[in-house]
């Protein structure tokens, strides 16, 4: 029962919607328009998050959220083959963008005359499209000309594979084999060292 019945119950529950996430975005965003419509609101729907563009300075991110995590693994060496069509259209936006977007919305809301509920797209993909295996190549040409200081492994590459049983070869010897060896080592007596399993 478990994990399987919470499943089909979550699948009952979100009803069509793709995964919680853009469930519970659209139940805030019908109360909103249910309980604020005498009122100035904006919503803003930001794509993909990534680190700035401009400020503070080129590539702060604060968080791992959004493409933080990937850009993270990949840039201090560790994420190399990730599960994923190469080809397909990601629709990321900077962060600073994002800011300046919420600013430029709230000012042009305060000076609205009447109520009115407005929705904003904070996205780049029609004006600047870009597909997984682009990002992987820019993120890795960045991370060679400014490595990250806690760098685990030179980022040589970070591929985007379709096709499963690949991507699952590939993970295995580019990174399973190495931390088994590493593993391993560590565990030799006199030479190795227990702390680095740990």
């Amino acid at each position: 029962m478990g994990i399987e019945y919470v499943k089909e119950n979550e699948k009952k529950l979100i009803r069509g919607y793709p995964n919680t996430y853009t469930f519970t975005k659209s139940m805030a965003e019908r109360m909103i328009k249910k309980r604020c419509s005498d009122g100035k609101v904006s919503i803003i729907r930001p794509s993909i998050v990534i680190g700035t563009y401009e400020e503070p300075f080129p590539g702060w991110a604060e968080n791992l959220a959004a493409g933080g995590g990937i850009t993270l693994t990949a840039g201090i060496g560790i994420l190399r083959n990730i599960k994923s069509d190469p080809n397909i259209k990601i629709d990321t936006v900077p962060c600073d963008y994002v800011a300046n977007f919420i600013i430029a919305v709230s000012v042009y809301a305060s000076i609205m005359t009447t109520p009115r509920l407005s929705i904003y797209h904070a996205s780049s993909s029609l004006l600047n499209p870009i597909s997984n295996q682009q990002y992987l190549d820019i993120l890795m040409a960045w991370a060679k000309k400014n490595p990250f200081y806690k760098q685990v492994f030179e980022p040589k590459r970070s591929i985007a594979i379709k096709n499963v049983h690949v991507w699952k070869v590939s993970k295995f010897f580019d990174e399973d084999l190495p931390t088994k060896a590493l593993q391993t080592f560590a565990k030799l007596p006199l030479i190795g060292n227990k702390a680095m399993v740990e």
